[in-house]
């Protein structure tokens, strides 16, 4: 099984964390968000876990374990991307 960027997207977007994505994206500190958006944002607290648990189930999903890097602080938005465009060119090409 493997696990599909679009699929991540599609689910972040109909939980409402579009904005959380963007603050994200801008470079805003995960523990940051909470406060500026006036809410807690289960999406951040818990795709670490999930991309944890999927890792260890054996299933392989790049994506994931790259948001959950940005998310982690362990990554720039600006390499994740790039990494994403990367694999997906590798994809179309294939």
């Amino acid at each position: 099984m493997r696990f599909h960027f679009r699929n991540w997207i599609a689910a972040l977007i109909a939980a409402g964390l579009l904005l959380v994505g963007t603050l994200l994206g801008a470079g805003t500190a995960a523990a940051d968000i909470p406060g500026i958006i006036g809410q807690a944002s289960e999406g951040i607290d818990t795709t670490p876990l999930l991309a944890d648990a999927i890792a260890a189930s054996g299933v392989h999903g790049e994506a994931l374990e790259g948001l959950a890097k940005l998310i982690r602080g362990e990554v720039a938005c600006e390499d994740w991307v790039a990494g994403l465009r990367s694999a997906e060119r590798a994809r179309q090409a294939a």
